[in-house]
């Protein structure tokens, strides 16, 4: 009788000291779990804060220091709405001319917000209600304003090389010109290039696999810069 409550104390005993070491394990590794979670979502949170750091200092670079550009681009666009009211039918301008007279690409968007006319071929018929449907409150507010309207970096729909873009609508309300000037080729942005410092961070980084940088359309900003560069 005596062996027999002596073997179950020292089996309860065991089991006690089981329950009572999982517990502290589980405990533990909770605590630890949560740390580390803490932890890499600092890191997270810090590298992401540098990018978009990154971004925005390239972006003022652009802005402050491109006047230039976007200077051209008001110039070309005055000469293209004078263009239009002698010449209405802009599938029949010479893009290609155009092109080489101006050095940008030339875009014509319709109401429908389809690019029905260009300079740069693989975008004619890009639809944005269909591609980048956020960007349509822009398009349409920009093309009833019929002002000239430069923004700072973007990305071209087909190739995702960095382009800045310009804005006008036609007097009659029927078309937005859009002007479209490559950037990665420039001296500003080898200087001020958010690319070679996401390209760090990754490598810095082994949290990271990856860092995504999309646009007001949703689309992925990636640098895919001309052989020639």
């Amino acid at each position: 009788m005596i062996r027999h409550f002596g073997l179950k104390l020292f089996i309860l005993m065991i089991s006690f000291a089981c329950v009572v070491t999982i517990t502290i394990l589980t405990v533990d590794y909770n605590r630890l779990k949560e740390t580390t979670e803490h932890n890499n979502q600092l890191r997270l949170e810090k590298i992401e804060d540098s990018a978009e750091a990154s971004l925005h200092t390239i972006e003022k670079a652009y802005y402050f220091f491109d006047q230039n550009t976007a200077e051209q681009m008001r110039e070309t666009t005055a000469e293209l709405l004078n263009l239009y009211k002698t010449e209405p039918d802009v599938r029949s301008w010479n893009y290609a001319e155009l092109k080489d007279q101006t050095g940008m690409d030339i875009y014509i968007i319709d109401k429908q917000n389809t690019i029905i006319a260009s300079s740069y071929e693989p975008d004619i018929g890009l639809n944005f209600n269909a591609c980048c449907s956020k960007l349509i409150p822009m398009l349409e507010e920009r093309r009833r304003l019929r002002e000239f309207h430069h923004d700072g970096m973007d990305i071209e729909q087909s190739s995702g090389r960095v382009k800045k873009y310009s804005y006008a609508g036609t007097d009659d309300g029927e078309y937005l010109i859009q002007l479209g000037k490559y950037l990665d080729t420039d001296d500003i942005f080898q200087q001020f290039n958010i690319f070679g410092e996401i390209k760090t961070l990754v490598d810095k980084y082994d949290l990271v696999d990856d860092i995504h940088v999309l646009n007001l359309g949703g689309r992925h900003l990636e640098c895919q810069l001309p052989s020639s560069i």
